[in-house]
């Protein structure tokens, strides 16, 4: 019993030494995001991008509505082989159009591909010169940090890291 509460006691020690050495920062990315000059253009191009594709869209789900009423309008009237068309046609346009839904959710995530990549390595830079273990996101929208010490902040150090090219 004794060896038993011995290798626990050493064992809790040794955790505790460990998460001792454990550091972590946090950083805000979208203040990050907006103190960037490129990010004004990729917000841009994102909102050119939505303004483009809308007017398809648009006519996508008005073709869509429009099918859906005239079914329902007349589904009571037609013979089993009219019903499983028109059901498959329906489907086809709601599957026409949750894919140009994703094309543009991926074109989306090309345009901003870069700047991330960006942000992401600042972030490893700045962690690496600063012994930092874990960086966490922290955001007034979506906060995963429930409190935060401002000392260990890193957001001002990625944001000069990324403006002056420097790692």
């Amino acid at each position: 019993m004794k060896k038993v509460l011995c290798l626990f006691a050493v064992l809790l020690a040794v955790s505790t030494l460990t998460a001792q050495k454990q550091t972590i920062g946090y950083v805000n990315v979208q203040e990050i995001y907006q103190a960037l000059p490129e990010a004004i253009k990729i917000d841009s191009d994102l909102k050119n991008l939505e303004r483009e594709s809308q007017p398809r869209l648009d006519s996508l789900v008005g073709v869509y509505q429009t099918a859906v009423a005239s079914y329902q309008k007349t589904e009571g009237s037609m013979t089993q082989e009219q019903l499983q068309a028109e059901q498959k046609k329906i489907i086809g346009l709601e599957n026409t159009i949750q894919q140009y839904r994703q094309s543009i959710a991926v074109r989306m995530q090309e345009i901003q591909a870069p700047l991330n990549k960006k942000i992401k390595e600042a972030i490893e830079a700045v962690a690496q010169k600063e012994n930092i273990n874990f960086v966490f996101n922290k955001t007034d929208e979506l906060p995963i940090m429930l409190y935060t010490d401002d000392k260990y902040d890193l957001t001002y150090k990625v944001i000069d890291v990324i403006k002056r090219g420097k790692k």
